[in-house]
C-alpha cells in the first residue's frame, strides 16, 4: 500500500526523498482520524496532561481563567492539571469509579462500552484491593499510614524511629504506596486511623 502512495507522489511530480515525504503525507491522509486521535488521548492520560474530567476538570477551569487575570498563577496551572489528573484516576480505583462507569462523567462525556468496562474493572480491583488490605489491617496483620500525627514534633520523632507517612507497615518494614493507583484510597484509610 506504501508503494501506492509513493507511486501517486511521482505523479505528483516529486522524486526521490521528497516523493517520500509526500508519500508519507498521503498516509497520514487517509489513515484513520480515531486511530490518530485515540492515539493522543492515551498520550495525553498516560502523562496526566489531558483536560481533567468532572468537577475536578472545572476547578482546573477556574485556576485556568484566574491565570489569564494574575500572571504569577501560570507557573502552578500545569502542576494543578497533573494533581487533578492523578486525582481523578484514583478515584477510578475506588467505589466513586462504578458512579462514573454508569453515570460518565459530568462534562457530558460518554464512556464506550470498552471504557465502561475498564472503568468498572478498575473500580473492582481498587474496592476489592482496599477492603482486603483494611480486613488485614482490622485483623492487625498490617498497619496503613497516612500524614501521620498533626503535632509537627510528634511526627518528626516517629519519622527519626523509621515511621513512614502514606505507607502499608508490615512489622518493622514500609511500604509506600504514594505512586500505586489505590493511593488515594489508602491515603483516606490510613489518615483515618492516624
Amino acid at each position: 500500500r506504501r508503494a501506492d502512495f509513493l507511486k501517486q507522489a511521482e505523479s505528483e511530480g516529486f522524486m526521490g526523498a521528497e516523493a517520500k515525504v509526500r508519500a508519507a503525507e498521503l498516509v497520514e491522509m487517509v489513515r484513520n482520524k480515531d486511530i490518530s486521535s485515540d492515539a493522543a488521548e492515551f498520550a495525553g492520560e498516560a502523562t496526566y496532561n489531558h483536560k481533567p474530567h468532572g468537577a475536578l476538570g472545572y476547578a482546573s477551569e477556574v485556576v485556568g481563567k484566574w491565570s489569564e487575570q494574575y500572571k504569577a498563577l501560570k507557573l502552578f496551572v500545569p502542576f494543578t492539571r497533573i494533581v487533578e489528573n492523578v486525582t481523578n484516576r484514583g478515584l477510578n480505583y475506588t467505589p466513586y469509579g462504578y458512579k462514573r462507569a454508569f453515570m460518565g462523567y459530568s462534562h457530558g462525556e460518554v464512556l464506550t462500552p470498552e471504557a465502561r468496562r475498564l472503568m468498572i474493572t478498575r473500580a473492582t480491583m481498587g474496592t476489592v484491593g482496599l477492603v482486603g488490605l483494611g480486613a488485614l489491617q482490622a485483623a492487625g496483620l498490617i498497619q496503613i499510614h497516612g500524614n501521620g500525627p498533626s503535632d509537627r514534633e510528634k511526627r518528626r520523632q516517629l519519622q527519626n524511629a523509621g515511621w513512614r507517612p502514606y505507607s502499608i507497615q508490615i512489622g518493622d518494614k514500609y511500604i509506600s504506596y504514594v505512586y500505586t493507583p489505590t493511593g488515594l484510597g489508602l491515603s483516606v484509610l490510613g489518615n483515618m486511623t492516624d
